[in-house]
């Protein structure tokens, strides 16, 4: 009888007890073959079945998501003010959810804080427990020392001798370890972490793509929430007192809700004029200029000057800069001088007129530069006239 008939594995051993070394060396490398073979085949087979399973979840998610998509379509084009206001309402209550979590975080950085003692007060009652459990070093009423030191002088119960750590089968249990964590550990990486019965995700990040997710809506599809609206942008502004002035416009108000509102720029526009500091700019103001400029004349021709200064440009159409100038120049200015600044009655093209009348006298031609002058020289070159930059000319 073969090992292969029946009644063969009783006699199993007299078959390999007919095998030499080598025969029985290559009989237990067959063996492992066959289980390395037949393990792979089990391994192709689950990562087939986990390939066709996770193919069916993302098909299943894919399909989720379209329905979502077109309900959400066909509520915004059925009532896109109240789907606006709908999802509005849902950004206010993550900011407000983000905005406490801040708030709890920053409170649990202050010893005297109602979170921080709250989280001591936990802490305190896990550990008033444990004693309790634990007992203290003397003797059980029912037999046997207690295992723990105690605190006090040994007056606990002390524990069972098949007494188990029953803690997580009370779901209190975990919701006070889930306070604690929280407290403890405030940024929660975004994976989550499971222990026993309990999971803790980032709920902060979800938040955060929750709120992105609603923002990158509206800023599509409500011609009334601008960036200004966004969470970044809120949390960004430096002034919440100039911020909490601000107009606030009836849903619908396009002109309202894009309107550029001005505090103090209305004022600093102007007086970058004469403080070009303000801006950035390392240059001189104007009453330095004028200053600068009439320092090379006599005292008679400076006087004669300083009663006809002409304001002319479209920045001379500023409100009252004409008594700016003057409030500038007078300190700069013996008492005695008479100071007159006169405007010009179309102070935008003004410049412009007087030019194109000076381009149809004679002197005009000899004057100007010829292309050849220009492309040998350049735009920064002028010949020196009366009405010219004597600075670069020639």
């Amino acid at each position: 009888m073969s090992c292969a008939e029946p009644g063969g594995l009783r006699r199993s051993q007299n078959c390999y007890a007919d095998l030499d070394p080598s025969s029985l060396a290559e009989k237990k490398k067959q063996k492992l073959l066959k289980a390395g073979y037949e393990a792979r085949l089990r391994a192709r087979k689950e990562r087939e079945l986990k390939a066709i399973k996770d193919r069916e979840e993302t098909a299943e998610r894919e399909k989720q998501r379209e329905l979502e998509e077109r309900l959400d379509s066909e509520a915004r084009e059925a009532d896109l003010e109240g789907w606006a206001r709908k999802l509005k309402g849902e950004q206010e209550a993550l900011m407000t959810r983000i905005k406490n979590r801040a708030k709890r975080r920053a409170a649990m950085s202050d010893r005297k804080s109602a979170a921080k003692q709250e989280r001591m007060k936990n802490i305190a009652n896990l550990a008033a427990a444990d004693e309790k459990m634990l007992g203290g070093s003397g003797t059980s009423k029912k037999g046997g020392k207690g295992t723990g030191k105690g605190v006090g002088k040994g007056t606990g119960k002390g524990r069972k001798g098949n007494a188990e750590d029953m803690f997580g089968a009370d779901d209190a249990d975990w919701a006070i370890y889930r306070k604690i964590v929280r407290a403890t550990c405030p940024f929660i990486p975004p994976q989550t972490v499971k222990t026993r019965q309990l999971t803790i995700s980032s709920d902060e990040e979800e938040d955060l793509a929750q709120l992105q997710q609603i923002e990158q809506k509206l800023l599509t599809h409500d011609p009334t929430f601008t960036n200004q609206h966004t969470h970044a942008s809120i949390v960004s502004q430096r002034s919440a007192l100039l911020n909490a002035f601000r107009p606030v416009y009836e849903e619908g108000d396009g002109a309202g809700n894009t309107r550029i509102h001005l505090t103090t720029e209305r004022w600093r526009v102007c007086e970058a004029w004469f403080s070009p500091s303000i801006a950035g700019v390392d240059s001189a103001g104007l009453g330095e200029v004028i200053q600068n400029i009439l320092s090379r004349f006599g005292e008679e021709e400076k006087r004669r000057l300083v009663k006809n200064i002409f304001l002319s440009g479209s920045p001379s159409q500023i409100p009252d800069i004409a008594p700016r100038l003057y409030s500038t120049l007078r300190p700069l200015f013996p008492v005695e001088m008479p100071i007159e600044i006169r405007s010009a009655n179309d102070p935008a093209l003004d410049a412009w007129r007087g030019m194109a009348k000076f381009a149809k006298t004679e002197e005009f031609a000899t004057v100007g530069m010829s292309k050849a002058e220009y492309e040998e020289m350049g735009g920064e070159r002028l010949k020196r006239w009366w009405g010219s930059n004597w600075n670069g000319g020639f």
